[in-house]
Formats: structure tokens, C-alpha cells, sequence
């Protein structure tokens, strides 16, 4: 609670605590959200306050980085024909140290700075 006070107190007026079963079906609804036909689709490890180099994903090829209107750094990896695909290769994502990797639509990222090192 001390923690959620605080973050209010930063600017985070909307900040909230939620139960991590409210969070997986968030996912969940994300995942199979009816997307946009003829997208491509990635799969997004991870978003930041503080800009992380493409490199520090060694693991991974071909990690991207996109920087949001809102600040955030969202790092996502692959380009998948169709969510199926993706959804395919998100469990090696996870496997491999990612596990609260997501299948986005590319489109999302549509509108924001494609951010280069």
C-alpha cells in the first residue's frame, strides 16, 4: 500500500493494485483480441521507464525498440504472418526468460517512434 501511495504521489494517479489472476485474463483478452486482418504480429517481452540496448537481449535476434508517446520503452522481437504464428513461437519467447511475453498486433506500434540505437 505504502508503494501504490507513493506512485500516486510521483503522478500516477491511475495507478492501482490488481490481482495477478486479474492481470492473466487481462493478457488473455489482449492475446485473443480480434486483430486487424492482413497485420503483421510480434511478440512483446517487455516495456521500460529507462531505455535498455537492443543488445542486452542476447537471447533474441532482431529485438526492437519503440518509444511510446507515453514514455515507455516496449521491446518486442519476430513478425509473424498471422497471431496463430506468433503464438506458436511465444512459449520459446517465455522459455527462455521472458514469461510475461505477449502477442501483439504491429499495428499498436503504428504511430510511434520506431527508436534506433
Amino acid at each position: 500500500m505504502d508503494l501504490l501511495n507513493s506512485l500516486i504521489d510521483d503522478g500516477y494517479p491511475e495507478a492501482a493494485i490488481m490481482e495477478k489472476h486479474e492481470i492473466d485474463r487481462m493478457i488473455i483478452r489482449q492475446t485473443q483480441k480480434p486483430l486487424l486482418s492482413g497485420s503483421k504480429y510480434t511478440i512483446q517481452i517487455l516495456a521500460l521507464s529507462q531505455p535498455l540496448d537492443v543488445d542486452y537481449f542476447m537471447a533474441l535476434r532482431n529485438v526492437q525498440r519503440f518509444l511510446g508517446d507515453d514514455g515507455i520503452y516496449r521491446y518486442v522481437v519476430g513478425e509473424f504472418g498471422s497471431p496463430e504464428d506468433a503464438l506458436k513461437a511465444l512459449p520459446g519467447v517465455k522459455a527462455i526468460g521472458y514469461p510475461d511475453a505477449y502477442v501483439m498486433n504491429l499495428a499498436r506500434y503504428n504511430g510511434i517512434l520506431a527508436d534506433k540505437d
